[in-house]
């Protein structure tokens, strides 16, 4: 709905803040109650902006915080929408965590270094990547998620005839997947004992 201010517009609003506020067709105001109008405009419009983004996808507590602040949004008003959010559950870093975990290892399959420096990229702490880790086994998975890509990328090397330029190559590969040393050792030792 549309604000006006002595006869001048001013903002318009959702329907849901004329109720909110109690507003009316002239009732009168002071900048107290102007100064609220103002906040709890900016506060509704942030809010809406964050439940949209979450039609793409789920995102952590810090990647929403950023969002808003690159949208020109006061500390204050993200604070307080981050909080609501919080409380409703739409912003938990912990299932977040989770869900991201699920579909890294589901569609990309890395190294478990790998997703915990994606995760702690995103501001997840640390607690919460440890204890999803423990508890989706991320760690002991890491040997047969690494085995199972670098067999599938072994069949797209195998017209490379010389065994040390697929080495280099699978290596490299496997690393940037995040795999650690002592995994890829095993599996090069592994597929490239016959090769």
């Amino acid at each position: 709905m549309s604000i006006f201010l002595d006869n001048t517009f001013f903002c318009g609003i959702p329907r849901s803040l004329v109720l909110k506020l109690d507003l009316f067709q002239g009732k009168e105001v002071d900048q107290e109650e102007i100064q609220k109008l103002i906040d709890e405009k900016e506060r509704t419009e942030a809010k809406q902006k964050v439940i949209r983004l979450f039609n793409r996808r789920i995102y952590s507590e810090h990647e929403i915080i950023e969002k808003l602040a690159k949208k020109g949004y006061e500390e204050n008003v993200i604070q307080k929408v981050v909080q609501e959010l919080k409380e409703n559950s739409l912003i938990d870093d912990y299932l977040f965590t989770k869900a991201f975990v699920h579909d890294r290892l589901l569609l990309k399959p890395e190294g478990s270094f790998q997703i915990a420096c994606e995760l702690k990229n995103k501001g997840v702490s640390k607690k919460i990547i440890e204890n999803v880790f423990i508890e989706e086994k991320i760690a002991e998975g890491d040997f047969d998620r690494a085995l199972e890509i670098a067999k599938k990328r072994l069949e797209i090397l195998k017209s490379i005839k010389d065994k040390k330029t697929v080495k280099r190559r699978l290596y490299n590969f496997l690393i940037r997947r995040g795999f650690s040393y002592d995994i890829i050792k095993n599996i090069l030792d592994q597929l490239l004992t016959s090769y």
